[in-house]
């Protein structure tokens, strides 16, 4: 998302929401996409976590 349209994204609101709805699309939904994230990640009880 170079170019005019990040530009345009951070201008409008409704179209950074659309591409933020658009982009988990291709790996297979919003739930898959959020644990991609975490695939591999390994958190023990002593880890330090900022949220």
């Amino acid at each position: 998302m170079a170019t005019i349209l990040r530009d345009w994204s951070y201008r409008y609101q409704w179209l950074y929401d659309a591409i933020s709805r658009l982009a988990p699309l291709s790996v297979g939904g919003e739930a898959r996409f959020r644990r991609l994230a975490l695939q591999g990640l390994t958190i023990h009880s002593d880890t330090q976590v900022l949220d």
